[in-house]
């Protein structure tokens, strides 16, 4: 009679349903600790990339003003008595310093003689004006593009500057 050896079953052995929501509960506590430390490093990267930013436009501003001896202005033309033209819907600095930032081909494409938001000056200016340039964005910002404008997360302070009217100019004696 030959081989009285047990033969298994069958079934192989498995895990248990226990066994089985144990190492389920274990891969979600590990998750659970590592996904904060995930998140923390990638915001880490977006504010240093954001920090990058600011100093590629801070040497981009002294790149400008070795070059044209002064920093980039707010006011868009000389008014007929010789005085700073309106602030109001005037370029950017940040446009008017494009070239320093190592977008030249976009400075170029500007027409500074139309207003940004002026009869002609969103067709002169289409290209500029819908252009993402992504060391002018803060990668932690959410917000969606404006409709046929690309966005910009940096601003210059004009100071104590009574900003909004429009008919302030630089050296009169409004307001």
């Amino acid at each position: 009679m030959g081989n009285n050896r047990c033969k298994p079953s069958g079934h192989g052995r498995g895990f248990t349903l226990i066994e089985l929501l144990v190492v389920v509960a274990v891969v979600g506590i590990l998750i659970g600790l590592v996904l904060p430390a995930v998140q923390s490093a990638r915001e880490a990267a977006r504010r240093l990339e954001c920090t990058n930013n600011l100093k590629q436009i801070g040497i981009g501003l002294q790149s400008y003003a070795t070059t044209y001896g002064t920093f980039p202005s707010v006011v868009d033309f000389v008014a007929p008595n010789g005085v700073g033209g309106s602030a109001d819907r005037a370029f950017s600095p940040l446009a008017r310093m494009l070239a320093q930032l190592d977008q030249l081909r976009l400075f170029d494409s500007i027409n500074f003689s139309f207003a940004p938001d002026r009869q002609y000056g969103p067709y002169a200016n289409l290209t500029a004006m819908t252009t993402v340039v992504a060391a002018l964005l803060c990668p932690s910002d959410s917000v969606a593009e404006p409709d046929g404008y690309a966005r910009v997360n940096y601003r210059f302070s004009l100071g104590p500057t009574p900003w909004g009217g429009g008919n302030y100019y630089p050296g009169s004696n409004a307001g």
